[in-house]
């Protein structure tokens, strides 16, 4: 197994391309797997809420990890063992989302707005790459701009309904 999981952090394609415009999308999924396959759930849960505030994409994945980690909690036998895992989670998230976001906490309410507007810069205009489905679901149609034709806070309310429902 460590073989084959330094074959795959080694590779060279992921070195050259990946790490070569600066990227680094392999750091995302690494750490968090090993210990939740061994039902190590609180490192799990840090590692993870490491991830996503290491990079949004993360949030690819966060539905499936959560269910994961939200099936192997209701797996416990009892009622306050499930009670309690769910409780040191939500601990261990809330304690490493804060951790990872106190200097910007510091900063106040303008330190913490300009973090995630450069998180999700929509008042840019949103953009292929951000919310594809929305531009491939629009796409058939003919004539429609989405940028020339709403403003940025209705098509942000478009592409997350088109994000939820997909």
């Amino acid at each position: 197994r460590a073989l084959a999981l330094a074959g795959l952090l080694l590779q060279p394609a992921l070195w050259l391309v990946d790490h070569g415009h600066f990227q680094y999308n392999c750091a995302q999924p690494c750490g968090s797997p090993a210990p939740l396959r061994l039902r190590a759930l609180l490192p799990a849960a840090f590692l993870f809420c490491l991830a996503l505030n290491f990079k949004q994409m993360s949030l690819y994945y966060a539905p499936a990890f959560f269910c994961h980690m939200l099936g192997l909690c209701l797996s416990r036998p009892t009622w306050r063992g499930r009670a309690g895992t769910v409780l040191a989670l939500g601990l261990v998230v809330v304690g490493t989302f804060v951790l990872c976001w106190l200097p910007f906490l510091a900063g106040g309410a303008p330190a913490v707005r300009a973090v995630l507007s450069r998180l999700f810069p929509v008042q840019r205009g949103l953009y292929e790459d951000k919310v594809a489905n929305v531009w491939c679901t629009l796409s058939v149609l003919p004539g429609l701009k989405l940028r020339a034709n709403a403003s940025a806070s209705h098509a942000l309310r478009l592409s997350l309904a088109a994000v939820l429902a997909s």
